[in-house]
């Protein structure tokens, strides 16, 4: 079984001079951001789930990426916050995974969503 705990480091990019943040490891200032950005209309329109987390949610939901077996990290770049990778959902015996992405909302559009799928 594929653990993605493994990957609850924190990872850069000496190459593109980007960073992944696993939310577990990221300051609440950061978690905060990440939850204003996923609630921004732009960003929240595109995703499978559309409704807005509740900080109570979002909180939550960083309690239980200690215990389980889910990878979520923001992309940063010179220490900002410019997206988030997730990666869940991995199946065994399918040896598959989903993988999802989104961008802060000033970038949408930007064409740098093929940069968030390289990383």
């Amino acid at each position: 079984m594929l653990d993605l705990k493994i990957l609850t480091n924190n990872l850069s990019s000496e190459l593109f001079n980007y960073s992944l943040t696993h939310y577990i490891n990221l300051s609440d200032t950061d978690y905060y951001r990440i939850l204003e950005y996923r609630n921004h209309d732009l960003v929240r329109l595109s995703m499978i789930k559309t409704d807005l987390i509740s900080l109570e949610s979002h909180l939550s939901f960083r309690n239980k990426l200690l215990n389980q077996n889910l990878g979520y990290w923001a992309i940063k770049r010179e220490n900002r916050i410019i997206g988030s990778i997730s990666l869940t959902d991995y199946d065994n015996q399918e040896l598959s995974i989903i993988g999802g992405n989104f961008l802060v909302p000033n970038l949408i559009g930007s064409g740098f969503g093929a940069v968030v799928n390289f990383l």
